[in-house]
This record gives structure tokens, sequence and C-alpha cells, in this order.
């Protein structure tokens, strides 16, 4: 803290940060104590350096998720890290870009299969589309879902299938098929029967695995609500038979 106190930016303090947050992650003062560290060194350094130095916090953030995946503030860091070290290319240097944003994709999804419900890590995960299709128009949505194209939709659409089919009782995959699939058929100028059947027939295997899981009756209320008046009568019908008969299952 005298470091901090005294506003020392150097190296040498940037080292006994890392060595802090190591021992105590959620130290958030210390996160942003780093931050004004290192950008006073980027004033000091070139691009090149500056950029060794971004994928240094990278590796170092990503170490600590390992250890410490739902603290908030290394997520928060590494956020700034990647948006930093992506400003730094150039428009010629866009490949390197997009091999930062499709190898941090692949990273989140790693962590997500060691803990598939952690929702800091979905926030991330969405954070990521938007940044990687941020548009600079001010006439377009740059807000997720609505900044994913049709085939990215498709793609996350079946991201968050295989998530809930390794997992029902996982409240962030059911919560992301819900902006995904409004995006989607929003698209399409509406959704069909036939594609909510689909879902209901998703959430049915869902019910009947695990009946107490809430994440699951959630999504089916979700559903209700996108059934168009001229179907609902009889999907409630449906629906309300197939509850009946789990009650019966499961008193």
């Amino acid at each position: 803290m005298d470091l901090r106190n005294h506003a020392v930016k150097t190296a040498e303090s940037l080292d006994a940060v890392t060595e802090l947050l190591k021992i105590n992650p959620e130290y958030y003062t210390m996160w942003n104590y780093r931050r004004i560290i290192l950008l006073n060194l980027f004033t000091e350094i070139g691009v090149d350096a500056t950029q060794e130095k971004l994928s240094f916090e990278l590796m170092f953030t990503l170490g600590l998720l390992k250890e410490f995946p739902k603290v908030y503030w290394i997520w928060n860091h590494r956020t700034w890290a990647l948006e930093t070290l992506s400003a730094t290319f150039t428009d010629e240097q866009a490949d390197g870009r997009l091999w930062e944003w499709n190898n941090e994709l692949k990273m989140v999804d790693s962590l997500l299969k060691l803990d598939s419900r952690n929702f800091h890590a979905w926030g991330y995960r969405r954070q990521l589309l938007t940044l990687m299709n941020f548009k600079e128009d001010r006439n377009t949505v740059s807000t997720f879902p609505h900044v994913l194209s049709r085939d990215q939709l498709l793609k996350e659409k079946q991201s968050t299938l295989h998530f809930i089919e390794n997992n029902f009782s996982n409240f962030s995959a059911w919560h992301q098929r819900t902006k995904i699939l409004s995006q989607l058929w929003a698209l399409d100028g509406g959704v069909s029967i036939d594609d909510l059947n689909e879902e209901f027939d998703l959430v049915k295997q869902a019910m009947y695995t695990d009946p107490s899981d809430q994440s699951v009756w959630l999504y089916h209320k979700w559903l209700i609500q996108q059934v168009a008046d001229e179907n609902i009568v009889d999907v409630l019908q449906r629906e309300l038979e197939s509850i009946n008969e789990l009650y019966e299952l499961e008193p």
C-alpha cells in the first residue's frame, strides 16, 4: 500500500502487486493500481513492448482464473487487458486481433467445461462476442446479442444446447439461450410453432430429469410467453397434461 499511496509506477512496483494479487486476487484496489502502473509504463515503451506486457497480463490472469474462477476482479482486469491489447493492433494487423479474440473464446470455453455454471465466465463470453463484432456506426446496435450475425447466433444456439444437455441445471446456459433465440426469431420475423415445440421437447427432458430445478421452470415460463395467441390454448392444455403426468411420477 505504501507504493500505491506514494504513486510509485515502476516495473518494481508492478512486480510487488503481482505477488500480492497471487495471494489475494480479490484485492480490487490493487487491480486498479496495477492498471495505473501499466498505463504509465506504456508511455515509456514501444508498441511491441506494450503488447508483450499485455500478453503477460492475459497469462497472469489465466493462471489466477484456474485457481479462482469466480473472482470478478480477475475477469474485469482480463477484459481490460484484452481490449487494450486489441487497440494496439493496426488495420494491417487485423489477423492478429482476430487471433486474440478467437483464442479468448477457446479459453473461456475451456473454463466453462470445468464449471459450466460459472456466470462470470458466461458474462465474459458475452463481452467477447460483443467486442469481436462491435461496430462504431451509431445507427447500428452494438450490444449482445443484436451485434451477432445470423450464423453466429446459430452457432451460439448450438453451444448453449451442448452445455444444457451436459447439465440441465445450468441457469446461465438457459438464460443465454433465451437471448439467442429471441434475436434469431426477431431476424426471422417471428417464431414458428414447430420451433417452439422443439424447445418444449428440450425443456420437457430437463423437467423429467430434475423437476426441482428452478432454471428449467423459468425457461418453460419464458417459452409459454412466446406462443402466439392462436396457439396458446392448445399449448397450455398440452403442457398442463405433461406437468400433471410429471406430478404423478414425482409428487
